[in-house]
Formats: structure tokens, sequence, C-alpha cells
């Protein structure tokens, strides 16, 4: 999913089924940092990783764990690829969708309905992450960093009309 907002920044999201079957979780704790590194080579501005859990078959304590397991392999590029964690459950035939909210600790604390945080009557959700590749100076070899720089104004080039939301039904 690419989010662009009014002040063009390019945000790209990648999401992750995440679900128990057979007592075993699936997909992997890495699965889906390589798809989300790619778009940083797309000139993506921010990049970040959605995990979305079936709370049917996983219970918070899970999810726990996947989170930290996931924090120990993500630690040393955090600044590159954000996380969310999702929780979706079916609750009398209706999907209902949550955020996890970190404690001062760092851990899942609690979860809040909507995707993001509810903040002034609307859902928040900001990106922490950035693109080593279009910071000014960078230590990239400058033909790479052309590179990067190109795919994304081709990208931008290709935008031709993007939904605002104003013509939702």
């Amino acid at each position: 999913m690419i989010i662009i907002d009014d002040r063009n920044v390019w945000r790209a999201i990648e999401l992750k089924a995440i679900k128990k079957t057979n007592d075993r979780i699936s997909p992997s704790y890495y699965f889906g940092i390589g798809q989300a590194f790619a778009y940083l080579a797309y000139g993506m501005d921010e990049v970040a990783l959605w995990q979305c859990f079936d709370a049917n078959s996983m219970t918070d304590r899970e999810i726990s764990d996947y989170y930290r397991a996931l924090g120990k392999i993500r630690a040393p590029i955090e600044c590159l690829i954000d996380t969310t964690f999702i929780k979706i459950l079916v609750e009398k035939q209706k999907i209902r969708i949550q955020t996890a909210i970190f404690g001062l600790n760092g851990e899942i604390g609690t979860w809040s309905d909507g995707i993001g945080i509810r903040r002034d009557g609307e859902y928040k959700w900001t990106c922490r992450s950035y693109n080593p590749f279009l910071v000014r100076n960078s230590r990239f070899d400058q033909d790479v960093v052309n590179k990067v720089k190109t795919v994304r104004e081709f990208l931008e080039l290709q935008r031709t009309e993007i939904w605002d939301g104003k013509n939702a039904e």
C-alpha cells in the first residue's frame, strides 16, 4: 500500500497476515522485511511493515512473543522500517480491527480500536522511518543514490490520479 500525503511524502506499507494453524504461527518473524526493504530502492520516503494478527487463532501473549522475536531481528534496522501491530477479530460475524499501544517498557500494553491511535476524534498514524538513499549527503555511492532518485521520479510521473477519500461512497 502506498500513501502520499499533501506534502508529497511517500509512505510504503507492507501488510502481512499472521495466524496460528496446527500449533504453528505462520509466517515466520522476518516475513515482510525483505519486501519492505525493496520500497527503499523505489525511493519511498518512509517504509513500514504492518503485522496483522488473526486474534481468533492467537492470544495476546502469542502476539507479544511474536513482537519480541521480530524486535530482536529488526533492532539494527528499526530506523529504516517502522512497524505497526494490528489485531483482527471476528465477533458476531463482524470484523473489528485494533492497533497495539505500547507501554513505557516497550511492550504491547493495550489495544485501541481502529487503525492508528484515536486523537482529537480522528485516527492518527505516524511512521518513524527514513530512506537513507534520500538523505542529503548520503553515505552511499552517488550512482546508487541517483538510481533510487530516478526510480522515484519515474513513479511520480506515473501517478495520474490519487484517491483522496472525497469521492468515496
